[in-house]
């Protein structure tokens, strides 16, 4: 059940005309090239079989229908996490929405960077890889973490650098509602470790809500 949900979540953050692209091209295949190349074999047996009673053409109309249940699905969660993000004016609504929220909050933002993004599932209010941010042929390991009343301490970003290195990823990324303590900086000082604290996320939100 926790992979299917990871594949979800991840499908999910796919543009929303992918899975309804792909049903098209797979169905268009089906009921016109298969039949059109079986037809012309002088073959008998399966494929004109195929040709003359559309076999493949039942499964091939559910599977489009299911795909563009998927994509209307896709384009109206998409369409949440745009709103969730054009909705935030200060660090006050950000501290008032809870974890899984935020997350969506900063992946929205990071996407609108020009990122690809991938939610992993393996994170959560308690740690691990929240999301995978791709550009360039660049692997970066996101952890969001949406604490109220406390910094971000070193313990979390060593545990992120390692996990940056044990995943081969080029950099990580942590962002936090808050700040960082002075050992977290001095930890990440001259490391691809990239430390985004509260003033600096709310620029960048008010930089891609433009």
């Amino acid at each position: 059940m926790k992979k299917r949900r990871d594949l979800h979540r991840t499908r999910s953050t796919a543009p929303w005309w992918v899975p309804l692209c792909v049903a098209g091209a797979i169905y268009l295949v089906i009921w016109w090239v298969i039949p059109s190349v079986a037809s012309s074999s002088s073959r008998d047996g399966f494929w004109q079989l195929v040709a003359h009673n559309g076999l493949l053409k039942l499964p091939a109309s559910v599977f489009l229908l299911f795909c563009g249940v998927s994509a209307a699905i896709t384009w109206f969660k998409q369409g949440g996490r745009r709103r969730l993000l054009d909705r935030q004016r200060d660090l006050t609504t950000l501290r008032a929405m809870d974890w899984a929220a935020f997350e969506r909050v900063v992946g929205e933002a990071y996407r609108r960077l020009g990122f690809v993004i991938q939610e992993t599932g393996q994170g959560g209010a308690d740690g691990g890889i929240d999301l995978v941010l791709w550009k360039d042929h660049r692997k970066t390991i996101v952890q969001v973490k949406q604490w109220r009343s406390s910094s971000v301490g070193v313990s979390v970003v060593r545990e992120m650098f390692g996990l940056m290195m044990h995943h081969k990823a080029q950099a990580v990324t942590i962002v936090c509602v808050g700040r960082f303590t002075n050992d977290a900086w001095r930890f990440a000082q001259g490391k691809p470790i990239d430390l985004v604290g509260g003033a600096r996320l709310l620029e960048m939100i008010k930089e891609v809500q433009q």
